[in-house]
């Protein structure tokens, strides 16, 4: 395990570099074998945080456990600007999180988090921003590499070298920080909204044309409303003769792009490879997910541009092929709505996690059905609208990934005296 300190080259003038073990006292979590606990408060009782409180901030008020507090000595209880970390776990994404307490809370942490508490309680805000930053993720990273359960030991944090700049420099650079990151959030929060908002609109698209409460009081003319069983065949049975070599275009679940309902790409196998154990489909039938939460999320495509025209995908795949009165863009649009797939999931059989839903449940289901013409003008301005939409949907995802990186940018100018 390597335990090199963390240095870069030069500092700024003033700036010195410190032992982190001068800067911090390490206190280890609260070990209460066999002790009764509780998940409820009680007189006498001390509350506990536990590696799933840490999640950048700390969980006060969910999954606590209380235990006596004649286990805790005083100098267990957190304190504000106490750096909480997860110490143990069998999970390399697990250990090492930190989170900094912000308010005043009585209790204390278990035997495999700590607490890192400074010796200046000038110096907490700073620390704590550091424990946030790339310096800090890539040494956690290098530290738990390889073993599956993870350990990191309060001797290994002695070692790390902290670009410590003079307390006047301390709080300057917290202030600022303080005021970008805010900013960052305000951006972020108003990139996720424009993003729902991009999302919404599919639906709102969908709803004019889909809505059968509204057109059943004034249903357009020769427009019907039918059983989708009546006019597709759902898992048709295949006759297919082909040689075991030749290349056949194979779609496992992870290549249906569920935003965008499409398949992102498909595999290449040797027929005699995929024709037993898989569901077979032909060009223009329609796929849909029918196990959680596949499904529910929309993993849903056309299959479109298959080698020869055929296919074979995920047994966890329902196909549907439609009759001469509809097309297959008209099925999957229908298939798309929120409506259709939240009906779709009372309908569920099976055991929780392994969820499916059953043919006869889309063999059943009403779709309104209008004349071919009216069916290939409507989806062509739907495909229309979503191919604007999803552009936008595009830029705002760009932008979001841009605003979240900003905080790593700013955290590594900021240790480096560059902010």
């Amino acid at each position: 395990m390597n335990n090199k300190p963390i240095q870069s080259e030069k500092l700024p003038p003033g700036w010195n570099w410190v032992k982190l073990h001068d800067m911090c006292q390490f206190i280890r979590g609260v070990s209460f074998g066999g002790a009764d606990f509780n998940y409820i408060y009680l007189s006498d009782h001390i509350p506990i945080l536990r590696a799933g409180n840490i999640n950048g901030s700390l969980k006060l008020n969910e999954d606590l456990i209380w235990i006596p507090s004649k286990f805790v000595s005083q100098e267990q209880i957190l304190q504000i600007g106490d750096i909480v970390i997860c110490m143990s776990s069998g999970s390399p994404s697990v250990v090492g999180k930190t989170a900094q307490l912000k308010e005043k809370w009585n209790g204390s942490v278990g035997a495999f988090c700590g607490i890192i508490r400074s010796r200046d309680s000038n110096w907490s805000d700073y620390l704590g921003y550091w424990f946030r930053s790339l310096m800090y993720f890539d040494w956690r990273n290098e530290q738990t590499r390889g073993a599956n359960i993870q350990n990191l030991r309060f001797s290994q944090f002695e070692k790390i070298l902290f670009p410590l700049p003079p307390l006047d420099e301390q709080k300057r650079i917290v202030k600022i920080l303080e005021e970008k990151l805010a900013a960052v959030e305000k951006a972020k929060k108003a990139a996720e909204e424009k993003l729902q908002a991009a999302n919404t609109l599919k639906q709102s698209y969908l709803d004019q044309i889909f809505n059968e409460e509204k057109l059943k009081k004034s249903l357009p003319k020769k427009w019907k409303l039918v059983k989708m069983g009546e006019i597709c065949e759902i898992n048709p049975r295949r006759q297919i003769e082909r040689d075991d070599n030749k290349l056949t275009s194979f779609v496992p679940m992870e290549c249906v792009d569920e935003t965008k309902g499409t398949i992102t790409r498909s595999i290449q196998r040797p027929f005699k490879e995929i024709k037993k154990g898989y569901t077979y489909f032909q060009e223009s039938d329609i796929l849909f997910a029918k196990i959680t939460p596949c499904m529910q999320n929309g993993k849903h495509a056309i299959a479109e541009n298959l080698t020869d025209g055929i296919g074979f995908g995920t047994t966890e795949f329902h196909v549907l092929r439609p009759l001469a009165s509809v097309i297959p863009q008209w099925i999957h649009f229908f298939l798309r709505r929120k409506e259709t797939l939240s009906e779709a999931e009372k309908h569920f059989t099976g055991a929780v996690g392994q969820q499916r839903v059953p043919k006869d449940f889309l063999a059943n289901l009403s779709i309104l059905l209008p004349p071919i013409g009216e069916q290939k003008q409507i989806t062509k301005n739907l495909s229309h609208q979503f191919e604007k939409t999803d552009k936008l949907t595009e830029k705002i995802q760009d932008e979001l990934e841009l605003i979240n990186k900003l905080p790593q940018s700013y955290l590594k100018q900021a240790f480096e005296g560059k902010l």
